[in-house]
């Protein structure tokens, strides 16, 4: 036990330091001038719009499956809620357990990959996700940044429960509403068709997925959360400080 323990710990430090389960990104400015001074040489009042640059997680045009088969927005999905994710070896249903964290309302800076699933129909999907979040490529174990897909990159589709190639044909930069980092037993889900990590801002998919073991343990002791928010969980949130206060917390 004593020597789990020390694992568990070594990975929180390690993930931790790497900002492992995602954070809301830095925020932008922009200011107009709503009133000019009446000798019209400067301005006297400024309205300023914040807004955030980027999330840790999927917009909230996202989809997934459900168990009765329905394709079902990620904003109407609830924890406990069964949808699709990939354990491994094949496509299986497992209950959402919490989220991360998530918001409604905003706008929020995503990548969207324009992809064609290798299932001869020749229809473009698309998936819009975080830059640093992991995902799984064709025929790979490793999943990488979803910043480093390029254009004819292969990743990982599912077609009917069958799991595919899907080629990247274009990428672009978008502003959708919201944002979603739900967590499962796998530490995988499928969105958009596409075999996801939960995970971001770590290169190393199951050493966060490791870390993340104790969290899912209490949630099963302790039940779901009363209200899920925009500021990271308080587990995710107690390693971050645990890290900052001991000197460690490195960003990215």
């Amino acid at each position: 036990m004593h020597s789990k323990f020390q694992i568990f710990a070594f990975v929180f430090l390690y993930l931790t330091v790497n900002n492992v389960l995602g954070k809301v990104g830095d925020v932008t400015q922009t200011c107009t001038c709503s009133q000019t001074a009446t000798s019209g040489y400067y301005c006297a009042a400024l309205t300023c719009v914040t807004t955030a640059e980027s999330a840790s997680c999927f917009s909230g045009r996202s989809t997934v499956q459900t168990r009765n088969g329905r394709i079902k927005p990620i904003s109407e999905v609830e924890v406990g809620e069964e949808i699709l994710v990939f354990n491994g070896i094949q496509p299986t249903f497992e209950p959402i357990f919490d989220f991360i964290h998530m918001e409604r309302t905003n706008m929020y800076k995503f990548l969207r990959l324009n992809f064609i699933p290798n299932n001869g129909k020749n229809l473009t999907s698309s998936i819009e996700i975080s830059s640093k979040h992991l995902i799984f490529l064709y025929g790979q174990q490793n999943p990488v940044f979803a910043s480093e897909i390029n254009i004819g990159s292969q990743i990982q589709v599912v077609n009917h429960q069958e799991i595919l190639a899907g080629t990247v044909i274009q990428i672009e930069t978008v502003q959708s509403q919201g944002f979603y980092a739900p967590l499962t037993a796998s530490g995988t889900i499928i969105i958009d068709s596409v075999v996801c990590s939960n995970y971001a801002n770590v290169r190393n998919h199951y050493l966060a997925h490791l870390a993340m073991q104790p969290y899912q343990w209490w949630m099963m002791l302790v039940g779901p959360r009363k209200s899920i928010t925009s500021e990271i969980n308080w587990y995710a949130s107690a390693l971050q400080v645990f890290a900052e206060k001991t000197g460690y917390f490195v960003s990215l």
